[in-house]
């Protein structure tokens, strides 16, 4: 029996290793489309609904794994799997372990940069803070201002290259098994959802866990709107200025793959305009 590490809104946590956990879930009725056809259509269960997530994940590792310039890292995921009377469903992930920078062992530290100097513990979950009290020595990103590009050039890759919202998606501190530095790591993929840069495109976008709203697509603020939501989802852009700039240095990396199309540039500089003026009073 493996030991339980975790749990969370539909299921568990176990620890298979010092690599690899198992997220297990029981199945239930949860009929709501898949919020990227271009990945999986049919979403008619919790289950159907959890291999969505797997699959965004594999993806994900897949394309970013290949990048050399994004040292944000997505864990494994390994080897979905449903129940043959279809109750439960499970698969494997690497294990993050906590970050070798913290006194609070037990727990990863989740990255606010919206809140610089946020120091929050909520047991089970995990240790909030903010980028003024995150503690880089022997991390693979080694300064705040190295983080905040690699940020933005993350989004830029997920926008630009691979048309992915990144929608509350968390950043959290720590390590793999056996290694020595701390990473970065992209995680939280089940309201990730893939759009199109066209005008009248619909998106879809899981608000909570039993409410999808469609985002109509009928003006380029709204396109910029949808994908600067992607970003400030989960408090990953800095209100400060100079960071801000920093950011943007690393969104623009990636737009020269959308073909310049003026849509896309459109949307681009809405987008900016929105970055610019987040935090001003």
């Amino acid at each position: 029996m493996y030991d339980l590490i975790g749990q969370g809104t539909h299921g568990k946590i176990y620890r298979k290793n010092n690599s690899i956990v198992i997220k297990e879930f029981e199945n239930r009725p949860m009929p709501q489309d898949c919020l990227c056809s271009r990945v999986k259509n049919n979403c008619k269960s919790l289950c159907h609904h959890i291999h969505y997530e797997f699959i965004i994940q594999e993806f994900l590792f897949n394309a970013i794994h290949q990048s050399n310039a994004i040292k944000i890292k997505i864990p494994k995921a390994y080897n979905f799997a449903l129940s043959s009377n279809n109750t439960m469903c499970h698969y494997e992930m690497d294990y993050i372990h906590p970050s070798i920078n913290t006194s609070n062992s037990g727990n990863l530290i989740q990255i606010n940069m919206d809140s610089p100097d946020m120091d929050d513990i909520i047991p089970d979950v995990g240790q909030f803070l903010g980028y003024n009290k995150l503690d880089l020595t022997n991390c693979n990103i080694f300064s705040i201002q190295e983080l905040v590009y690699q940020i933005g050039l993350l989004f830029s890759y997920l926008h630009y290259v691979l048309h992915i919202d990144g929608y509350d998606c968390e950043l959290v501190m720590g390590r793999l098994d056996g290694e020595n530095k701390c990473d970065i790591f992209l995680i939280d993929f089940d309201k990730v959802s893939c759009f199109e840069f066209k005008l009248g495109y619909i998106a879809r976008r899981k608000i909570d866990e039993s409410i999808i709203e469609e985002k109509e697509f009928n003006t380029v603020k709204k396109i910029a709107w949808f994908l600067f939501s992607g970003i400030t989802g989960m408090s990953l852009l800095p209100r400060v200025p100079s960071l801000k700039n920093i950011f943007v240095n690393g969104y623009s990396r990636y737009i020269d793959f959308a073909n310049r199309d003026k849509l896309v540039i459109d949307v681009y500089n809405d987008l900016l305009d929105f970055i610019k003026k987040y935090g001003e009073k």
